[in-house]
Protein backbone atom coordinates (compact mmCIF):
# COMPACT_ATOMS: atom_id res chain seq x y z
CA UNK A 1 0.00 0.00 0.00
CA UNK A 2 1.77 3.47 -1.34
CA UNK A 3 1.76 6.10 1.53
CA UNK A 4 -0.57 8.56 0.08
CA UNK A 5 -3.63 5.75 0.22
CA UNK A 6 -2.49 5.36 3.81
CA UNK A 7 -2.87 8.92 4.26
CA UNK A 8 -6.57 9.03 2.06
CA UNK A 9 -7.36 5.93 4.28
CA UNK A 10 -6.73 7.57 7.24
CA UNK A 11 -8.74 10.57 6.41
CA UNK A 12 -11.47 8.88 5.99
CA UNK A 13 -11.63 7.15 9.38
CA UNK A 14 -10.81 10.57 10.76
CA UNK A 15 -14.17 12.04 8.88
CA UNK A 16 -16.47 9.13 9.80
CA UNK A 17 -14.99 9.87 13.40
CA UNK A 18 -15.62 13.38 13.39
CA UNK A 19 -18.97 12.91 12.17
CA UNK A 20 -20.04 10.86 14.70
CA UNK A 21 -18.73 13.37 17.24
CA UNK A 22 -21.05 15.49 15.83
CA UNK A 23 -23.65 13.42 15.47
CA UNK A 24 -22.87 12.68 19.58
CA UNK A 25 -22.61 16.59 20.49
CA UNK A 26 -26.37 17.18 18.34
CA UNK A 27 -27.98 14.40 20.78
CA UNK A 28 -26.48 16.14 23.94
CA UNK A 29 -27.56 19.53 22.95
CA UNK A 30 -31.10 17.98 22.46
CA UNK A 31 -31.19 15.80 25.71
CA UNK A 32 -29.97 19.33 27.72
CA UNK A 33 -32.70 21.24 25.52
CA UNK A 34 -35.23 18.91 26.97
CA UNK A 35 -34.00 18.86 30.23
CA UNK A 36 -34.13 22.54 30.42
CA UNK A 37 -37.36 22.83 30.01
CA UNK A 38 -39.71 22.74 32.91
CA UNK A 39 -42.81 22.54 31.20
CA UNK A 40 -41.94 19.81 29.01
CA UNK A 41 -40.43 17.40 32.17
CA UNK A 42 -43.97 18.07 34.00
CA UNK A 43 -45.73 16.87 31.43
CA UNK A 44 -43.31 13.85 31.11
CA UNK A 45 -43.87 13.07 34.38
CA UNK A 46 -47.84 13.47 34.21
CA UNK A 47 -47.96 11.25 30.72
CA UNK A 48 -45.59 8.68 32.82
CA UNK A 49 -48.41 9.03 36.04
CA UNK A 50 -51.16 8.64 33.48
CA UNK A 51 -49.60 5.71 32.06
CA UNK A 52 -48.92 3.73 35.33
CA UNK A 53 -52.12 4.27 36.36
CA UNK A 54 -54.03 2.83 33.47
CA UNK A 55 -55.46 5.87 31.96
CA UNK A 56 -54.64 5.68 28.28
CA UNK A 57 -56.11 4.57 25.28
CA UNK A 58 -54.81 1.76 22.76
CA UNK A 59 -54.37 3.26 19.29
CA UNK A 60 -57.02 0.63 17.74
CA UNK A 61 -59.42 2.36 20.74
CA UNK A 62 -58.93 5.74 18.93
CA UNK A 63 -59.19 4.39 15.14
CA UNK A 64 -62.68 2.69 15.84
Amino acid sequence: MYADEIVVKELRLAQKRFEEAQEAFETLKETIEVLSDKKLLKGIRTSQMDFKAGRFHDIRELEA
